[in-house]
């Protein structure tokens, strides 16, 4: 099942430092998830997935997912990331990103986030692959803490596609922001031609 959607801002925030150019500032600073919304095609996708995020405290998110599954969530199950980065009045492309065995990718990115996810949901063992069904997870908490605190400042819309014999199966739609830490300047070697 598609799960991991829940924590895939943990996974796009983790890989958007990707492919910088020299061009946009960069520095020091934290990744945080502003919504979670289904994609405009959500209708037409073969598994029904709903992520909702809400306020768990004045400190935290938390985040509420049903999904249904059509197949089991096993090795042939890809994962693609379209990402845009709101500047100049609109969102530009800015990276796309595609594997085709999204636990591997999974594994390395959020292993612990998905563990606990996989918990709430009463996957046993909290692992892949995961037999296809219906799940929910409850007042789950993205650990924001392990993410790469370097990266490109500014605010991010990424649609994150789970595919399946190369078709759509399921998407949500992220918006994601990267902001500068007040206590840390930018990194500003990238500009100076600094190797």
């Amino acid at each position: 099942m598609i799960l991991h959607l829940v924590t895939i801002g943990i996974i796009v925030c983790s890989f958007l430092t990707l492919g910088v150019s020299g061009e946009r500032m960069m520095g020091i600073g934290r990744w945080s998830v502003s919504d979670v919304q289904p994609c405009a095609n959500d209708a037409e996708m073969p598994w029904m997935m709903r992520v909702r995020r809400h306020e768990l405290n004045h400190t935290h998110d938390a985040y509420d997912a049903d999904v249904n599954t059509l197949a089991d969530f096993d090795d042939s199950v890809g994962i693609r990331i379209d990402a845009c980065m709101m500047m100049d009045g609109g969102c530009k492309r800015f990276m796309t990103m595609a594997y085709d065995c999204a636990r591997k990718f999974i594994n390395v990115a959020a292993r612990e986030n998905m563990r606990r996810a996989f918990v709430l949901a009463g996957v046993d063992p909290p692992e892949f692959p995961i037999p296809i069904g219906e799940y929910q997870v409850r007042n789950f908490v993205l650990d924001m803490e392990n993410l790469s605190k370097q990266g490109v400042y500014g605010d991010f819309i990424s649609d994150a596609f789970i595919t399946k014999g190369g078709q759509d199966m399921a998407c949500l739609k992220l918006l994601l922001r990267f902001e500068q830490l007040d206590d840390w300047p930018p990194l500003t070697w990238l500009k100076s031609g600094y190797p």
